[in-house]
């Protein structure tokens, strides 16, 4: 049997199992119910989703997952070279080609 849920959308989303009112700066508050849209999972217990405008980041098992993120990761295509100049200051960069 095929069910039709309503209200939810289609982007990737939760349903709030409980009330959240978050515990440090950057935490997303949200009340049971909610429906939150997931914008990315951050590891196996958090989530960084966003509700009426607001971006937060969410624990993973106050939800239930009502369309779950896709497995595969964002891709791109790079429109130029970039090469690291300074291996002490761009450690955390990344070089590639066009």
């Amino acid at each position: 049997m095929f069910i039709v849920r309503k209200n939810i959308p289609a982007l990737p989303c939760g349903k709030a199992l409980y009330s959240y009112e978050g515990k440090e700066p950057g935490d997303l508050q949200f009340s049971k119910g909610d429906i939150i849209i997931l914008r990315r999972k951050v590891d196996n217990n958090w989530y960084h989703g966003e509700l009426n405008g607001c971006h937060g980041f969410l624990p993973a098992s106050y939800i239930q997952l009502l369309r779950p993120l896709s497995q595969t990761p964002p891709q791109g295509k790079a429109l130029y070279d970039f090469e690291v100049k300074d291996k002490d200051q761009d450690k955390d960069c990344l070089a590639f080609s066009k």
